[in-house]
């Protein structure tokens, strides 16, 4: 079937992309959801140029993985299975990066490179040269690579992680050259932007790694007193300036095309071969991201003392990846600690290795990620050099499984493994017995939990059986699909969401008691906020209808009327939110003065997400949602009286007969014997066999719908 469509056919059938255009793009034959995904990347084809590189998650990754001791994949695709956009290594080149976690087994960390040869390795955490092995990483893909059996990268049971960096302007490069003993020497690259920050290494021969960083520039302009400053990336040690390995004399400066070396033996001796390792600064100046005016990658510096504990670095986004070290010998932090979110950055702790060290990985509390930033919670004295890369997805996402997932049987001792990578807040509830809902988030971690339909503050599981997991991943098929802890032997349904503009966000942020002013990232106007003080027993606070002068406010935990339980509503939210903040008052369920606090915010995208209100008619109610395939998961609330928060899912079953759903504020079993919602392809429908709940005549109702 063909359908004429602005004057040019498309087809429900994808075809093969041909001609001019068979470099992703297609030749002007589409299927449906094509123009979608393009136009959402703003990825529009042009004959021979289309710019896969313009969000983050198509250069960068953090995969964490078990090893498995035979050969094993690890595909860096950051949405679901039926909608991958891995890091395209094979075509594009770039370098990763691998530690193991739980061990000092295999030593490392290791780097491996495309522009070397996949097959070769050097450690960060030493001086040696390279070698050669196809036991390390055997092969890139264009969505990933393949690893061997060495046990610095891939023993059985091993837990690990690994950096993955594409070569892309304005943010990474990778240079080879052989030295010719010159004593000033410009070298070309592709960066695009001066460098930020640059790693060297001698790989023919035993020589220390020389680091460059933009913060640390001594001198300058031209002249014999003038040089760099340099750090070892092996070593603990700080700045030394002693020795000229930028260059000699003029020229010295690094520029958007070239990076300058000297004749020393650790970046320039005659007939060696060498690495070199290109990050970018962007300072206004990226261009990434759908309207092409985002930074993606700081390369800075900040003075760490008491006064600058508890004052957030700006970087202008929210990092996923923060590799810091102290530059100056009054710092204490000597190692170059690496910290990321899905191996736990969370707002209580982090986990971290060290570049410079082989041993297994430990926890701290010195940095907490913000939606700006990083803020230190202790200090170390001295100036403390960075790189922090922004976190993903940048991209909107274009069909609803990508951000949202609902699984209801476990296997694996009682793991589900998900569609999802890497979600950021999993609901949990034994859909078949009474119990507590339970709710987590990444940024909170892996042993955190609050209950969904209880006013109690945070608690935590044991740390051997946390149920809800944010670092373990599936390894034999995907070892970046999410991994979630279920009920021992009883029947559960989890919820998984991930953040992704225009949709979902989450936020933390610490209370003041007067009106506050929350940053986020949804890159929308929140349509609706629901907060939870974690470190109190309170209610979690639901507000929408900011488009009125006076907003609905109501407990998501219990199935009051908005305004019904209390005056703290007052002062709960004070104005509209922006697509880049929310506002607080002084209410004790969003703001006490030195409470903590976690916020849930959603958004309206077209096709993929509707938060929106309906009328009851005592009739059917067809809610259009603007969706093309019906509805994923959908939650109904009455506003205008008492109701409760029922929830649906097409998983379970969203049918023209009987549909099992849960009451969120409830610890009741899931009822499986009525039939209040039809299938409706553009949303959902109503039906007239629903009560007051959902479909009182004259009642209003707010909801939250997924699209399929």
């Amino acid at each position: 079937m063909t359908e004429r469509y602005l004057g040019s056919i498309i087809s429900p059938s994808p075809v093969e992309p041909t001609g001019s255009f068979a470099d992703q793009t297609a030749s002007g034959v589409w299927n449906i959801h094509d123009p979608l995904l393009f136009g959402q990347a703003s990825d529009w084809p042009v004959t021979g140029n289309v710019n896969p590189g313009k969000f983050i998650e198509s250069i960068f990754a953090c995969a964490a993985y078990t090893g498995t001791g035979s050969s094993l994949t690890v595909n860096t695709g950051v949405l679901n299975s039926t909608e991958s956009t891995g890091i395209d290594l094979s075509n594009e080149g770039g370098l990763v990066w691998t530690k193991r976690r739980d061990s000092t087994s295999g030593n490392g960390p290791f780097l491996n490179d495309t522009e070397r040869g996949i097959t070769k390795y050097i450690t960060s955490a030493a001086s040696s040269a390279e070698t050669d092995n196809s036991g390390s990483i055997s092969a890139v893909t264009s969505s990933g690579y393949t690893m061997g059996t060495f046990s610095g990268w891939n023993a059985s049971g091993g837990e690990y992680v690994s950096w993955i960096f594409r070569k892309q302007p304005k943010f990474f490069d990778i240079v080879t050259y052989t030295g010719d003993g010159a004593t000033d020497r410009d070298i070309n690259h592709s960066l695009g932007s001066e460098p930020g920050m640059i790693w060297i290494k001698r790989t023919d021969d035993s020589e220390s790694w020389i680091v460059y960083h933009r913060s640390l520039h001594q001198g300058g302009g031209s002249g014999t007193t003038a040089y760099w400053s340099k750090l070892e990336l092996e070593s603990t040690g700080a700045q030394n300036g002693g020795t000229r390995l930028w260059g000699s004399g003029s020229g010295e400066d690094h520029t958007t095309t070239t990076f300058h070396v000297s004749s020393s033996s650790s970046v320039n001796a005659s007939s060696a071969t060498y690495v070199a390792y290109l990050f970018a600064h962007n300072n206004n100046d990226g261009g990434f991201g759908s309207t092409g005016d985002q930074d993606i990658i700081k390369c800075d510096s900040f003075v760490n003392n008491s006064s600058s504990v508890g004052v957030e670095v700006d970087l202008g986004f929210e990092p996923q990846f923060l590799l810091i070290k102290g530059a100056t010998s009054d710092s204490g932090l000597g190692n170059w600690a690496l910290i990321d979110n899905v191996r736990g950055a969370t707002v209580d702790g982090q986990q971290r290795l060290y570049a410079n060290a082989s041993s297994a990985e430990g926890t701290s509390n010195w940095f907490k990620f913000t939606s700006r930033g990083f803020t230190p919670n202790t200090y170390f004295d001295g100036t403390l050099i960075y790189m922090a890369i922004r976190r993903g997805p940048m991209r909107t996402p274009a069909t609803g499984p990508e951000i949202f997932d609902v699984t209801e049987t476990g296997t694996d001792n009682n793991r589900f493994t998900t569609d999802l990578k890497m979600s950021d807040v999993n609901w949990q509830k034994k859909t078949a017995e009474t119990e507590f809902w339970f709710a987590q988030s990444r940024l909170t971690g892996n042993v955190n939990y609050m209950k969904l339909n209880d006013t109690t503050q945070e608690q935590s599981y044991s740390s051997s059986d946390p149920r809800g997991v944010f670092d373990e991943f599936a390894t034999t098929s995907d070892p970046q699909k999410q991994k979630v802890r279920a009920y021992t032997s009883s029947q559960n349904v989890i919820y998984s969401f991930k953040r992704a503009p225009k949709v979902f966000d989450v936020v933390t942020y610490t209370g003041t008691g007067s009106n506050q002013t929350i940053k986020h990232n949804l890159d929308a106007a929140p349509e609706i906020i629901i907060t939870k003080r974690r470190d109190s027993s309170r209610n979690w606070a639901f507000s929408t209808n900011f488009s009125s002068s006076s907003y609905t406010l109501a407990y998501f935990n219990d199935g009051y009327a908005p305004g019904a339980s209390g005056s703290s509503y007052d002062t709960a939210m004070t104005a509209q939110p922006s697509s880049t903040e929310f506002f607080v008052g002084s209410s004790a369920d969003t703001n006490n003065s030195g409470g903590t606090y976690l916020a849930y915010l959603f958004a309206t995208l077209e096709g993929i997400s509707k938060v929106g209100t309906y009328s009851g008619t005592g009739s059917d109610v067809n809610v259009d949602c603007g969706f093309s395939n019906g509805s994923f998961v959908v939650i109904v609330k009455r506003l205008d009286s008492s109701g409760d928060w029922y929830i649906w899912d097409s998983n379970r079953g969203i049918v023209s007969g009987n549909d099992p759903y849960n009451i969120i504020n409830s610890t009741a079993a899931a009822v499986d014997n009525t039939d209040y919602i039809d299938p409706l392809s553009s949303g959902f429908t109503i039906t007239s066999n629903a009560g007051s709940d959902l479909n009182a005549s004259g009642g209003t109702y707010v909801f939250l719908a997924i699209a399929k």
